[in-house]
């Protein structure tokens, strides 16, 4: 949910394309195939950097009409330890990120790559850190965004709010009951 409403409201001018996306490819620019037939879906990443470890959800919505989008799947994956860990050397949370990319390139179909949202929210243990360590870190990650194949913006990589991560919690789970 926070995917969708993330890159909802958004200008298409603040995002930026994937390096490999082509102008006048076979994209809808929505998380769809425009030749899929039979049912619609759209994928989002989602990734949870909190103080003990960083985790991955790859969901899967199936989309009918004008109706609610469905949850069809969800991947998951979560590594330790956390992206806070590394605030002395952002260079070295690289691998897990990357990791946790590749669970996403094997989970969305290539078809949709560059349409896909990804977006990571860190929570307590980036609050925690000295303000440039954190943004270091930050900037590391968003620059892995930047070089995979999925949707991002400079925006997809931040620190979320005590209020905010509240919000999206309730959310989730008003939506998965």
């Amino acid at each position: 949910m926070f995917v969708k409403r993330h890159y909802g409201v958004s200008k298409p001018e603040a995002y930026r394309l994937p390096p490999h996306r082509r102008p006048g490819s076979d994209q809808t620019g929505n998380g769809r195939s425009a030749s899929a037939a039979g049912p619609s879906f759209q994928y989002g990443i989602m990734f949870d950097a909190g103080s003990t470890g960083t985790r991955v959800h790859i969901f899967k919505f199936q989309i009918e009409n004008q109706e609610a989008p469905k949850l069809a799947q969800e991947t998951f994956r979560a590594i330790k330890p956390g992206l806070s860990a590394y605030a002395d050397d952002p260079q070295k949370c690289t691998s897990g990120i990357v990791e946790l990319l590749e669970v996403a390139k094997s989970s969305v179909p290539p078809s949709v790559w560059n349409s896909t949202p990804v977006v990571l929210k860190a929570t307590a243990g980036l609050r925690l850190l000295p303000g440039e360590k954190a943004d270091h870190l930050l900037d590391r990650v968003r620059a892995l965004f930047l070089e995979s194949p999925f949707l991002s913006r400079d925006d997809s990589v931040s620190i979320m709010d005590g209020t905010d991560e509240g919000i999206s919690t309730w959310i989730t789970v008003n939506f998965l009951t």
